[in-house]
């Protein structure tokens, strides 16, 4: 008897051992039933609902070309999409719904606020996190986690191309920011002003208005920046924000008195509810231009505007499409759901994009997303407005491996 026992024994612990092994916290969590399920974490209510719709359906767009072409690892593609209010203290929550429901990822989300907890929320549990919107440079020095892989261009990178447009201008002495409260706008803040300190010192920063992400009455502060006199005025002001901005600014006539660089300006999202009303000649940057007129454009345009009447791509469209593809597309070239293979294979892969082929940076997980600066300009077969002048960068605005490297090691 006491050898029966002994061997029963050992056999439920090499038994419990093997189920161990099996359940390793490198695994991706199979997806339950016939399909692959992608999580997709977006804000379809809450101050920024209008958004919600271009980053579902961008996510939905990836899927489908995906399943298209033979889905992945012989299953079919399905989104499980979650609401995150764009809140951050409901978002670990909508994660943990995700995982639960046997999602091989997450992509995601809107607010880099929300973002932020969403790819903590990652890195805790070694979950991989496909960051769809997030520019924050900490995000990929001090904070950086190799189970998050970013799709939206880095602060960095923005600054970069506001640096090298603006030092052009003869004519800007001096330059006020007015922007949003967020770390991305103190990212470019800083980064800019370093770099006009060391390449153009001659212009004078005339200082800096930070107003809260839902603050919709700048009128107080237009006042008081025209009084100043600026040659520029470098604003951050997006999403709802920018309607309101513009309507405001041009009681004051504030177009005419000074140069305007917009964050957002250029982007759909942010001016369609504009219509025909954005001044033209304002300066912006935008990495989704659906007036492009490129095959694969016009293509991307054609497959949205078929599922949502009326309206035109943007930089969220592109961002989650680009993220969801990512994720699936190194899960192909990884052949199997273990996190780290996956995760290896992510890194450097490339993948064909409407805006061309981009390719993912193994040194701070940063997609090279292209991005295009312009000037708003009013064009009678578009509904909103567009840009001409436009100027593409990609390579050499975004940071190397040494500078990341730099980063990581002072931050």
């Amino acid at each position: 008897m006491k050898k029966f026992a002994f061997l029963f024994l050992a056999i439920v612990l090499v038994t419990g051992l093997i189920l161990t092994g099996c359940n390793s916290t490198n695994a991706v969590a199979p997806a339950s039933g016939q399909t692959l399920k992608v999580g997709v974490i977006a804000s379809t209510s809450g101050f920024f609902a209008a958004m919600g719709q271009y980053m579902t359906v961008g996510a939905q767009m990836a899927i489908d070309k995906v399943n298209a072409s033979g889905g992945v690892l012989g299953r079919k593609v399905e989104m499980v999409v979650r609401d995150d209010q764009a809140d951050p203290s409901v978002v670990s929550q909508k994660a943990t719904e995700l995982k639960s429901a046997g999602c091989v990822g997450i992509v995601g989300t809107f607010m880099d606020g929300v973002a932020a907890v969403l790819n903590q929320w990652g890195a805790d549990n070694k979950f991989l996190i496909a960051d769809s919107t997030n520019t924050v440079l900490a995000e990929r020095t001090a904070k950086f986690s190799k189970y998050v892989f970013f799709h939206q261009n880095i602060s960095l990178a923005l600054s970069n191309v506001f640096y090298k447009e603006i030092s052009k201008m003869d004519d800007v002495k001096s330059i006020y920011y007015l922007s949003g409260d967020v770390v991305v706008a103190h990212d470019i803040y800083d980064s800019f002003w370093k770099s006009m300190a060391k390449g153009k010192p001659s212009v004078t920063n005339l200082g800096v208005t930070w107003v809260g992400s839902q603050e919709m009455d700048f009128s107080n502060a237009i006042n008081a920046i025209l009084a100043k006199n600026p040659s520029l005025i470098i604003t951050g002001c997006g999403g709802p924000q920018w309607p309101a901005f513009i309507k405001q600014a041009q009681q004051f006539g504030l177009f005419q008195k000074c140069k305007v660089v917009a964050m957002y300006g250029l982007d759909a999202s942010t001016s369609t509810p504009l219509g025909k009303d954005t001044p033209e000649g304002i300066y912006g940057v935008i990495s989704c231009p659906f007036w492009l007129g490129s095959a694969e454009m016009n293509a991307f345009q054609s497959d949205f505007a078929s599922r949502v009447k009326d309206q035109y791509v943007n930089d969220l469209t592109l961002n989650y499409y680009n993220a969801t593809l990512a994720l699936l597309e190194s899960i192909k070239k990884a052949n199997s759901l273990d996190t780290d293979k996956i995760i290896s294979a992510w890194e450097g892969i490339s993948i064909n994009t409407p805006v061309g082929t981009v390719s993912m940076d193994a040194w701070d997980h940063q997609l090279e997303v292209p991005i295009w600066w312009g000037t708003t300009k009013n064009i009678a077969q578009y509904s909103v407005v567009t840009a001409n002048n436009m100027v593409k960068y990609q390579q050499g605005v975004y940071p190397t491996k040494d500078e990341i490297s730099a980063l990581k090691t002072t931050k």
